[in-house]
C-alpha cells in the first residue's frame, strides 16, 4: 500500500471498479455502496489492508464525509469536495483529529513514610514556600491534628 491519501484512493476505486458494487450517484456529487458483501470480498483488499465496512465507514466520517439518510440517495455519503468532476478536490479535504478530553488530574501528594497525613512528622513543611514538599505551600498541624484527635471538616462548628 502507498501513502495515497483516503479520498484519493476512494476517488479511483470510484473510477476502476465495478458500477455494480459501488457507484456515484447521477450527479457526481455523492457515492453509494450497492453491494456491501462483494464490497468488502473483492474492492477493499486491493486498496487497503482490511476487509471490514465498518473500518471504510470510519474513515469516511474522519475525512469529514456525510451519510445520506433520506431521499432517493439513502446511505450515500456526501463531501462538498468530493465531485466526480474534480479529482483535484480530493488534495483539499484533511483528516479531521479525533479530540479526546484532557482530564486535568490534581497535584499528586508526595510520598510520605506512613500511611496518612497526620502520621507526618510536625517539622516537614514548616519553612519557606519553596522549599516546602508540598506543591501547595507550608503546612502547619496543631495537636489536635498530631494526635489524630481533631474533628473531621464537617463536624467542626463555626
Amino acid at each position: 500500500m502507498s501513502s495515497i491519501t483516503f479520498p484519493r484512493r476512494l476517488m479511483e476505486i470510484l473510477e476502476k471498479e465495478d458500477s455494480t458494487i459501488i457507484n456515484w450517484d447521477e450527479n457526481g456529487r455523492s457515492f453509494q455502496v450497492l453491494d456491501s458483501e462483494r464490497f468488502c470480498k473483492d474492492v477493499l483488499p486491493k486498496y487497503f489492508r482490511h476487509r471490514k465496512l465498518t473500518s471504510f465507514q470510519r474513515q469516511l466520517n474522519l475525512y469529514g464525509f456525510q451519510r445520506v439518510y433520506v431521499g432517493p440517495l439513502s446511505c450515500a455519503y456526501y463531501h462538498p469536495l468530493f465531485r466526480k468532476d474534480a479529482p483535484a478536490n480530493c488534495d483539499y479535504i484533511k483528516r479531521h483529529v479525533m479530540k479526546i478530553p484532557h482530564i486535568v488530574q490534581p497535584p499528586a501528594m508526595p510520598p510520605f513514610p506512613g500511611s496518612t497525613f497526620f502520621s507526618i512528622p510536625a517539622d516537614i513543611g514548616v519553612g519557606p514556600a519553596e522549599s516546602t514538599p508540598f506543591p501547595w505551600g507550608t503546612t502547619t498541624m496543631s495537636s489536635a491534628q498530631r494526635e489524630g484527635t481533631a474533628l473531621p471538616y464537617q463536624a467542626r462548628r463555626r
